[in-house]
């Protein structure tokens, strides 16, 4: 964050960070009042002498942005408000300096003065929003206007107001017609520049073209790298942008200079704690559809390509870790569970691997695994996201996308080297998040205690040699969120009939549309990429995450439904409800 200190200081520092440029652009702003000051008195020549220094900042607080690496969106907006009032009162510097100037050169000054205002007032109908192009002859008109009363002080030649006014003028009608072809690129060198595909600020068009993806090859590099920044279309290479779901978040931090519009992460040390893979199930395309494989070693695998300047970035992270669980801790503490000090420590902290995934969805694979054409999908997903991302309409080449979901979180119980070994006993659950049991602990579902019984089941197979697996989903309410899922609890509670298993699904669907969107056709991605093959123990009841692991080819052993005690009475409606629609049971369930 930065420092609290009130409104002047916000100006100076981004991110905690003191920025000097964005104090020598001040400056110029400030140095405006002495001027009309020292015009007022007469004092011509220091007047002048000042507004040379002044006018000198709009070149120093640039090469000081670019030589300390602190150029950003925030400055450049600074800059540009500073410079637009400067601007402004050059008119009345050169009226108090020339007088009768005003009066023989009024078709130039209300050019050069009136039509900036004009212009902006074209830019905000046309785009709501100020636009600002870089464009060369915009340059070429400000470095004139900027020099126009040195230029006049030393050859007295009024003619230098109608040329920048020709140049100046030129230049508004030049970026009022890129704004009319639909450009919104500020950094475009000229009005008649091709205007990209994607509505958006972007980078240089100079920067270098991402990669194409083959996804399936057997290899990082073969396969080739996510590129997902900020920049031009060349210079990515899918749809969207790393943890979409937190776009308006950094966004908002942008706008408010917290966060740099180029910023690009360290990720010095931030290697995997652990090697995963690679897996025979990473070099088919079929296989996994909804993650990249490789999207923990990405760093390192294309370090040359980060390097040259694309945007590469993670979208898996790999730690080492802990948690604790009461449940856990209270099973340890009865004896049904035994701390090894490996697995499970005496105090109830279990040793885990922690792996946070972002989804990447490769869309010819999804729309196969969910059985639609891939064209409904696209048009699809660009109308229920508002048409946030045209490219799934107008990039019909471009086959990969980051959707703006939150992700999976996986827990690894054991030692990790043993993914993939054909003798490894694996016990696993897929969870698909409910806060309010899992976090504090409601009653009214089976969430937190099925999610702390397959825990403990994992425990258990870590500590008989083999490996435990919780692949955490972050679907909140069977995926339609947790304001749906509260207005069913609702409609359910409050029903003419009362809470009854014969319409539970029913309440969900009459709200929400669909009583289930999570998508289990994906969940088995998570598991392929992990290597599993065959999951001896499930710990789901859900029939149609069992049906998915089978057609993705891995074999179920044994199904563990939750034991009867474990059930929350404010849940049973739920478990009768499930069973009804399909779910397994089994009359004699195992006891944790």
């Amino acid at each position: 964050m930065r420092p609290d200190l009130g409104a002047p200081g916000q100006l100076l520092f981004e991110g905690g960070s003191f920025k000097p440029a964005n104090l020598v652009t001040l400056l110029r702003g400030l140095l405006i009042a002495p001027i009309f000051a020292l015009l007022l008195a007469a004092h011509h020549s220091a007047a002048l002498a000042l507004y040379v220094l002044a006018a000198s900042t709009d070149v120093v607080d640039g090469w000081l942005a670019r030589r300390f690496g602190q150029a950003s969106e925030y400055g450049a907006q600074l800059d540009a408000i500073v410079d637009n009032i400067f601007s402004l009162s050059i008119f009345g510097f050169l009226v108090l300096a020339y007088p009768g100037l005003a009066t023989r050169q009024w078709p130039a000054l209300a050019v050069l003065f009136g039509g900036p205002v004009l212009y902006l007032g074209v830019s905000y109908l046309l785009t709501r929003r100020l636009m600002m192009f870089h464009v060369w002859s915009a340059k070429l008109g400000a470095l004139l206007l900027f020099c126009l009363w040195p230029a006049l002080a030393l050859t007295h030649w009024e003619g230098w107001l109608v040329l920048a006014a020709a140049i100046v003028g030129g230049s508004r009608i030049e970026q009022v017609v890129y704004m009319l072809r639909g450009g919104r690129d500020l950094e475009a060198v000229h009005g008649f520049a091709p205007v990209a595909r994607r509505v958006a600020d972007v980078e240089s068009s100079h920067s270098r073209r991402a990669p194409p993806i083959h996804w399936g090859a057997p290899t990082a590099q073969q396969r080739g790298p996510i590129v997902a920044g900020l920049g031009s279309p060349e210079t990515r290479n899918v749809i969207g942008v790393h943890a979409g779901i937190f776009g308006a978040y950094r966004g908002a931090a942008a706008a408010r200079g917290e966060l740099a519009k180029d910023h690009q992460p360290d990720l010095s040390n931030t290697e995997p704690s652990v090697r995963i893979g690679p897996f025979p199930q990473w070099a088919d395309p079929a296989k996994i559809v909804s993650l990249d494989p490789w999207g923990h070693v990405a760093p390192q695998a294309f370090a040359d390509l980060r390097r040259s300047g694309l945007d590469i970035r993670p979208t898996i992270a790999v730690a080492a870790g802990r948690i604790r669980m009461p449940e856990i801790a209270e099973a340890a503490a009865r004896g049904r569970l035994r701390p090894d000090g490996q697995i499970l420590m005496a105090d109830g902290l279990i040793n885990v691997t922690k792996i946070a995934i972002e989804p990447v969805w490769r869309l010819p694979g999804v729309a196969a695994r969910l059985g639609v054409a891939e064209p409904e999908l696209r048009r699809a997903l660009h109308a229920q996201t508002g048409g946030m991302y045209p490219e799934l309409l107008s990039a019909p080449e471009c086959e990969v996308f980051l959707p703006p979901i939150a992700g999976t979180s996986v827990y690894l119980f054991g030692d990790v080297s043993r993914l993939g070994e054909p003798a490894t006993m694996t016990t696993c659950r897929a969870h698909d998040a409910c806060h309010s049991s899992d976090v504090f602990g409601s009653d009214l579902c089976t969430c937190r205690p099925y999610l702390a019984f397959g825990v403990g089941e994992c425990i258990r197979s870590a500590q008989e040699g083999g490996l435990g697996i919780i692949a955490y989903n972050h679907k909140e309410g069977r995926a339609l969120g947790e304001v749906v899922k509260f207005l069913v609890y609702n409609a359910r509670r409050q029903g003419p009939d009362g809470d009854r298993a014969d319409g539970y699904f029913d309440r969900t669907e009459a709200v929400a549309g669909v009583h289930d969107m999570r998508l289990q056709e994906l969940m088995p991605d998570v598991f392929q990429w992990l290597g599993v093959r065959r999951i001896d123990r499930w710990i789901s009841m859900s029939h149609l995450k069992h049906a998915s692991l089978l057609a993705a080819g891995i074999e179920v052993v044994e199904r563990v439904a939750i034991p009867p005690g474990l059930i929350p009475k404010g849940a049973e409606v739920e478990i009768q409800a499930k069973k009804a629609a399909g779910y397994f049971s089994e009359s004699e369930p195992p006891t944790p």
